[in-house]
């Protein structure tokens, strides 16, 4: 049981901040693309390709969760440990107020007509207002591999 949670929560982990990577990657070349035909098509890019990550969040949370309980490791019992559950459930919190917003993102993109070749405005303030929270998510999921591989305290 043990090595199967293991193996699910680090594949998660490699996903999550695999895609993050890939996201910021995107990002870069949606922000350059501002304001060209570009930026629809790449928008739209991200949108559909970016359900992995929200997927691997949640299971890393459910596996960490689920070993610290079945396997007695517990909540806040050590430090190392403790850290990365407070930067999860900072990253679950994170998560849950930008879900509403990507949400309606992808709503306004996806009810665009096929003939429409810019970005919305709506949509790109919107894409900027989420933006720097994915950021601060994936820097803390890298600082939970830190805690995890190096084990403070």
């Amino acid at each position: 049981m043990r090595e199967l949670l293991l193996v699910v929560h680090i594949l998660s982990v490699i996903v999550w901040l695999g895609c993050g990577l890939y996201e910021l990657f995107l990002t870069y070349e949606l922000k350059k693309a501002r304001g060209t035909n570009l930026e629809l098509d790449l928008m739209r890019f991200y949108l559909k390709y970016s359900a992995p990550v929200p997927i691997a969040t949640l299971l890393v949370a459910m596996t960490g969760a689920t070993m610290a309980i079945v396997l007695d490791w517990g909540f806040f019992q050590q430090f190392w440990l403790g850290t990365k559950q407070v930067l999860m459930v900072g990253v679950l919190i994170i998560f849950a107020s930008v879900i509403p917003p990507f949400i309606k993102l992808g709503g306004i993109v996806k009810s665009l007509p096929a003939d429409v070749t810019a970005l919305p405005e709506e949509a790109a303030v919107l894409f900027d207002r989420i933006e720097p929270w994915l950021v601060v998510m994936r820097i803390m999921g890298a600082l939970a591999v830190f805690f995890a591989v190096f084990k403070f305290g």
